[in-house]
Formats: C-alpha cells, sequence, structure tokens
C-alpha cells in the first residue's frame, strides 16, 4: 500500500502524524523532518519553495508517496501554491482545511512563525474566501527553537509566550489559530495566558478532515517510518520524548 508522506522542518509535524494516525490506522505513513534547514520561520521564501518542492519531489519520485501533506504552516503559506502543480499527488497543507470552519468568528488571531505572519497568507486565503472579519497575525520567532529543545516549562519559554500573546489583550479575538504545528505541543501554555472563552482551532484536526474526503476505507494495520535530513539520533530521541515511540530514524538527505 502506498504510504502518505508529512513533512515539516522539525517535531512540529507530529503533531498532525498523531491525528492522522488516530483515524487512519490502516494507513502507511511516512514523516520527514528537516532537521537541515531547522527552523523554517527565519528563511525565505525562495528558500521555502525549494525545500519543499525537494521533499514533495522525493516523496512522489523516491518514495512512491500517494499524498503529500505539508504539516508546515511556513511551507504551506509560502510555497503550496506555487509548487503543487509540478506534481500528480494531491498535497494538503495547513490553511485551507480551516476555511469551513472560521466563517463564525469575528476577530480571529493567528500565532505563526515570523515568515509566516510576514507572508499573512492566512488573512489573505480567509478573505479570499469570504471571511468578513479580522485577523491579527502575530509571529512568534523563538517559539519553534525553544520546542525543538522540549522543555515546555522552561521561564524562557513561558517569557517568550507572554511577550508573544500580550497583544491580544489590547487586540481582543475570539479565535486563535495555532499557525504553526509546533505549537500545540506547549497548548496548556498558551491557553494558560488568554481567556477562558477563546476558541483554538488546531489545524490536524481538520488535515484529518480533508485526507478522509481522498482515501477509501482499509481494513489492515499500516506503518510509520520516520527520515530526518540531518542528525537522526537527535531526532530519535525528540521522538521518545514526544511520542512515545522507539522507532528507527533514517538519514534522507534530498541535497
Amino acid at each position: 500500500m502506498k504510504p502518505i508522506g508529512i513533512y515539516d522542518s522539525g517535531v512540529g509535524g507530529l503533531t498532525v502524524l498523531k491525528e492522522l494516525t488516530q483515524k487512519f490506522p490502516h494507513e502507511n505513513f511516512i514523516y520527514f523532518a528537516d532537521t537541515k534547514h531547522l527552523p523554517y520561520g527565519d528563511k525565505s521564501k525562495e528558500q521555502i519553495t525549494q525545500y519543499s518542492h525537494d521533499i514533495v519531489s522525493g516523496f512522489q519520485n523516491t518514495m512512491n508517496a500517494k499524498m503529500a501533506i505539508a504539516a508546515c504552516n511556513t511551507s504551506s503559506a509560502l510555497a503550496l501554491d506555487t509548487i503543487s502543480n509540478d506534481f500528480h499527488i494531491p498535497i494538503i497543507g495547513t490553511i485551507y482545511p480551516l476555511l469551513h470552519h472560521i466563517h463564525e468568528a469575528k476577530t480571529i488571531g493567528i500565532i505563526a512563525t515570523q515568515a509566516s505572519a510576514n507572508s499573512r497568507m492566512h488573512e489573505k486565503i480567509f478573505k479570499n474566501h469570504g471571511f468578513k472579519g479580522e485577523v491579527i497575525s502575530v509571529g512568534c520567532p523563538k517559539f519553534t527553537p525553544l520546542i525543538e529543545e522540549g522543555d515546555f516549562d522552561s521561564a524562557k519559554l513561558q517569557e517568550c509566550a507572554s511577550e508573544y500573546l500580550s497583544i491580544f489583550q489590547s487586540q481582543k479575538i475570539d479565535t486563535l489559530i495555532y499557525g504553526c504545528t509546533h505549537y500545540p505541543f506547549i497548548k496548556n501554555l498558551i491557553e494558560s495566558l488568554l481567556p477562558p472563552f477563546i476558541k483554538y482551532i488546531d489545524p490536524a484536526h481538520y488535515i484529518a478532515q480533508e485526507v478522509k474526503k481522498i482515501l477509501p476505507q482499509e481494513s489492515e494495520i499500516g506503518s510509520i517510518q520516520y527520515y530526518c535530513s540531518s542528525n537522526p539520533e537527535l531526532f530519535s530521541k525528540k521522538l521518545r520524548n514526544l511520542m512515545g515511540t522507539d522507532s528507527e530514524v533514517k538519514l534522507w538527505d534530498l541535497k
């Protein structure tokens, strides 16, 4: 059975992988962490587009994947519209799956990497598809590197969260989108700093809904293979800490 390829710069996409393996236990998955270029949030649009193209090309042509999932908001915001027509397999990102689930919101806050926030791609796509409310995008450049370190209780992480989220004290929101797949790992910290009435949107759930529209139902049990582009030993350690798995991580350097 052909696998589904999922990629991110690091551990963030594991939040999407977890959702998908629960919803589709019969599928085979390949998870690729582009650790060589981590983090994506400080890279240019041209770099992100090239990385994304190389990864999807590897999924389609080397791994024989039937689908690619960009479990990375930066790639989804900066690259997918450019590269999608180059491939015959479907590519699902983190932004378009949200479109049917935001129209009750009046003011949406988005926390994202700096590159993703600067692109304002969430706002552009939402507005192009009829959203009439306000969108406030906030870049959180230190979140991803700190989350990759794995200490979710660190004083530095709490300090950064207080700083980044402070804008939502003056600009009231009713909905917050986790605009980076790393951020659900610290959802308890984020949600403790914001009012209780806010609705939180994790793209992983809605990505799974998009995948369901494409996949046939299968009865067999699937598998997961893990790859990264540098330091598989370190990524394997992160995998144990975050997912509780001792699965082998293989090196796959696309360049």
